[in-house]
């Protein structure tokens, strides 16, 4: 315990503080995609409006839509400032975090004040029509979980940038034990893969894919509407990999591309069947369960369970999964973790690195519709899920000395995630929890018994030309 204790420390920035910065940035990217509105019979029910449930949303969408650009836009200077804070970090808090978030928020409350039902006159201020607006406009600020973490990204950015201006805190972001002033080229360009990748580089897969898709959004009748819809998410995946490598400096991209290596077919074999048995765990458990059950209590009454019912068919957008598996593998196994390892050691290395890939998830993320707490799950979720994994998935690579392995496991881990295993039985995000369970025991288990040593043979090969990175 004590052992874990320490290296939790270890991986925590310099400045604490900077957990609250980067809290604060990480609930201005994940709050656009948040419940803002009420559902209609809510509202209508708040009104007084019992007659005419009608769609109020509608009213809101276009100002919504124009809402969350300057949102996203603080969202992505707050990743920028945590890496390239500048002489003045705390004016491009300011000017670039808070300042378009507090704008879009303004013009919300705007739009929303105009549908309210006000009062005329001054005459009527205690009348039960502004009563109603006034109870209207709590009901929103309640019910929004959207306006929630817009808030609170807003206050823990503005916690920060005061300790920043009183000199109680300090940017760029780095972790202990580290200088800021050891960084090269090599540590530059990874750095600013990281920015992208956490940051604006979704935008140019959805360009690409809403290009791709312009004749399904003018409404002409496809008959492989599903098809072209595919088509226009792999054609986004292969440009952020195409724009992934272009940034990678060329012992990167020599490295991740030279990682493609094939290895030992057992590798293939532990990961494949790996992948496939935590999935299956749990359908298979609920159905023993559900069999044993009908053993004992309606053996000739009732048909027995049919296993088929516990799994679900394959739907096509399994495939967008599996692409996406392979251009993360390359860019955070083949380029990101050797860069990682180098700098911060072996299990820091592998810790960053998930924590950097559950980052990109964050504004993607379909996260719960009703509940502020269980939106803190889903991202405490997310984050141990991407870390079991890259522990488990960093075996892999660097016992094997190739990506491939891990590109089949996840692969093999999109595909039953997305749509091969039928988790219906179970409530909430229990599923979930347990393959994190899963994956850790396994991680755990090969590094404990199979350990990596602390110079693998995967780590990428610097060319003399190029600036040598901190070690």
């Amino acid at each position: 315990m004590n052992r874990l204790i320490s290296f939790l420390r270890s991986v925590l920035p310099a400045d604490p503080w900077q957990l609250v910065f980067l809290f604060g940035v990480v609930s201005l990217t994940f709050c656009t995609q948040l419940t803002w509105f009420p559902e209609t019979s809510a509202v209508a029910a708040a009104r007084g409006d019992y007659g005419t449930l009608f769609d109020w949303r509608g009213s809101f969408r276009t100002a919504f839509i124009l809402a969350m650009y300057p949102i996203v836009f603080s969202s992505l200077a707050g990743y920028f400032v945590c890496f390239w804070p500048g002489p003045r970090p705390n004016r491009r808090i300011l000017v670039g975090v808070l300042l378009p978030a507090l704008v879009a928020l303004a013009a919300l409350f705007v739009m929303f004040a105009r549908y309210l039902p006000v009062p005329t006159s001054v005459l009527q201020s205690n009348s039960p029509r502004a009563d109603n607006a006034l109870n209207m406009m709590f009901f929103f600020v309640r019910n929004s979980i959207g306006l929630h973490y817009a808030f609170l990204g807003l206050l823990l950015v503005s916690i920060f940038a005061l300790r920043l201006n009183l000199g109680a805190s300090h940017l760029p972001l780095t972790l202990q034990g580290l200088k800021t002033d050891e960084e090269g080229l090599l540590w530059d360009q990874t750095i600013t893969l990281v920015y992208l990748m956490i940051g604006p580089i979704y935008l140019v897969g959805n360009i690409v894919a809403t290009i791709a898709a312009m004749p399904l959004i003018a409404g002409l009748q496809l008959t492989f509407g599903m098809p072209w819809v595919l088509l226009s998410e792999l054609a986004g995946t292969f440009v952020v990999l195409c724009v992934a490598l272009w940034v990678m400096p060329v012992s990167g991209r020599r490295a991740a591309l030279g990682a493609l290596g094939i290895p030992k077919l057992s590798f293939f074999l532990l990961a494949l069947g790996s992948a496939s048995a935590i999935a299956a765990a749990i359908p298979i458990s609920v159905y023993l369960s559900d069999r044993a059950h009908w053993a004992a209590f309606d053996y000739g009454k009732l048909s027995p369970p049919d296993l088929s019912n516990y799994f679900s068919t394959p739907h096509m957008m399994v495939v967008f999964g599996i692409a996406a598996a392979i251009a993360e593998e390359i860019i955070f196994r083949g380029f990101m973790q050797p860069r990682m390892i180098e700098r911060y050691g072996l299990m820091r290395g592998i810790f960053v690195t998930g924590t950097i890939w559950a980052a990109i998830h964050f504004r993607e993320d379909p996260y719960p519709r009703h509940s502020d707490l269980g939106v803190v799950i889903h991202l405490a979720l997310r984050i141990a899920m991407c870390l079991a994994l890259s522990f488990a998935f960093g075996w892999l690579t660097l016992k094997s000395g190739s990506i491939l392995p891990a590109m089949l496991a996840h692969a093999a881990t999109n595909f039953f995630a997305d749509s091969a295993v039928a988790f219906e039985q179970l409530p909430g995000e229990s599923p979930w929890a347990i393959n994190i369970i899963l994956w850790a025991i396994l991680a755990f288990v090969l590094f404990l018994y199979w350990p990596i040593r602390s110079e693998p043979e995967s780590l990428p090969v610097i060319d003399e030309e190029e600036s040598a990175p901190a070690t």
